[in-house]
């Protein structure tokens, strides 16, 4: 007696019935589904999560940067420089 394979609905939609250990290929793509929805949750986050660090380094450097122009312009003395770039180099540890 020879089994054919034949399409059937399932509980997760149509899949490939026949004979074998009755799991199908539906399983299969249940497990790849969630691993690649996994995988797109983890690269949201990692996206997100530099986008906030570089967000604050380029904060800090921009701070620096106007500090640099206002002493380059001569609106701060050595000394108000001096103690403006530590603390800010103070506050991005």
């Amino acid at each position: 007696m020879m089994m054919f394979a034949l399409p059937t609905m399932g509980m997760m939609g149509w899949w490939w019935g026949g004979g074998g250990s009755g799991m199908g290929v539906a399983p299969m793509w249940g497990i790849g589904m969630m691993l690649l929805f996994l995988l797109v949750l983890l690269g949201i986050g990692y996206v997100l999560y530099r986008g906030l660090v570089d967000g604050q380094v380029l904060e800090h450097d921009r701070a620096l940067e106007e500090l640099r122009t206002a002493y380059a312009r001569g609106d701060l003395t050595d000394e108000e420089f001096e103690q403006r770039r530590q603390r800010l180099q103070r506050n991005q540890e």
